[in-house]
């Protein structure tokens, strides 16, 4: 009885200071298929199935052997799902619980704690850093010059080390198949984000992605990836999401020397929004997309004091951008 008053009050506190609640309708949990009245299959040369290999809730999970964009996995639903009132709501996502087979690459990078390195180049990781959950990039290069003195400390730090990266997955392809016809919702660049203790990831795909003539009364859901995966859905939802774009960085005062690289990082959070970030590196002459990532790399040309401006907007164009700037002394 104690346990469901505090449980009340936590509801009713959340209210009151005017944080919205996440609403979430669970279509696939972990269930046997047959007590929700799904069937799971294949289409083309790829399939679906349960499988109890790996289980993010409940007994089982989906297990999606897909070849490219029209090969992959179906579930068909006995009791048509509608979808409708979802269709038309900007904060309305699907979203799938997954855990992808494909071997990661685990890119290494440094804590962002101290932005001005030694005096010397690049050390050892190359030109190119992966922060957590973002896709990998471009191999390390070769070993940079040694560095100097070390460099003035930073602020706030993130923490360095190891992070999979999985960076074939790029996109689903998913196709509702409705009483009256399609929608269809592809090449939506996913952000794959990964809750900490937990193997599986979250993928959201926002509703006005999807196109076509269909009434959102699904029969049929059609699963697809951007290339050969193997991966585990653990759970398939609708989430209703419109948590506000929020960002930090590790420091908003550091100083730099000309002529030589410096990190920049960002950390935003929006929910289940997939995000972008774009960098300016003098606001002198107007924000622009002078780079974009969630660690850059940039190297100032003169002395001098600039405005670092770190933009984060949503990849479905429905949430307002949030803003951080970055005051930096460059010197000699």
């Amino acid at each position: 009885m104690l346990k469901k008053k505090i449980f009340c009050f936590s509801i009713l506190l959340l209210l009151a200071l005017g944080i919205a609640l996440p609403q979430e309708l669970l279509i696939y949990n972990g269930q046997p298929l047959s007590e929700l009245k799904l069937q799971a299959g294949g289409w083309g040369s790829g399939t679906l199935f349960e499988s109890k290999d790996i289980v993010y809730r409940g007994t089982s999970s989906l297990k999606l052997i897909s070849l490219n964009y029209y090969e992959g996995g179906r579930l068909d639903f006995s009791t048509p799902l509608d979808l409708s009132s979802y269709l038309k709501n900007p904060f309305a996502f699907l979203r799938f619980r997954i855990f992808p087979t494909t071997s990661p690459i685990v890119s290494t990078f440094p804590g962002a704690g101290g932005f001005m390195p030694g005096g010397g180049a690049l050390g050892a990781g190359g030109m190119f850093v992966a922060p957590p959950g973002a896709p990998g990039g471009m191999a390390g290069g070769a070993p940079g010059m040694p560095g100097g003195a070390p460099g003035m400390p930073g602020g706030v730090q993130f923490p360095g080390g190891a992070y999979p990266s999985v960076y074939q997955l790029k996109s689903f392809r998913i196709v509702l198949i409705c009483e009256d016809g399609l929608l269809v919702s592809e090449n939506f660049p996913f952000d794959m984000q990964m809750v900490m203790g937990e193997r599986f990831y979250s993928v959201a795909i926002p509703f006005n992605s999807f196109k076509g003539n269909g009434n959102g009364i699904v029969k049929r859901m059609l699963i697809f990836t951007n290339s050969p995966q193997t991966i585990y859905i653990g759970q398939i939802s609708v989430i209703v999401d419109d948590t506000p774009i929020t960002v930090v960085v590790p420091s908003k005062s550091i100083a730099a020397r000309v002529n030589t690289f410096v990190q920049f990082s960002a950390l935003a959070r929006a929910g289940v929004s997939s995000l972008r970030y774009t960098w300016d590196f003098d606001d002198s002459n107007g924000i622009q997309e002078e780079s974009i990532g969630r660690a850059v790399l940039h190297s100032f040309t003169k002395t001098g004091t600039f405005n670092v401006t770190i933009t984060v907007s949503d990849l479905a164009g429905v949430k307002k951008p949030a803003r951080e700037k970055i005051k930096v002394e460059v010197l000699r």
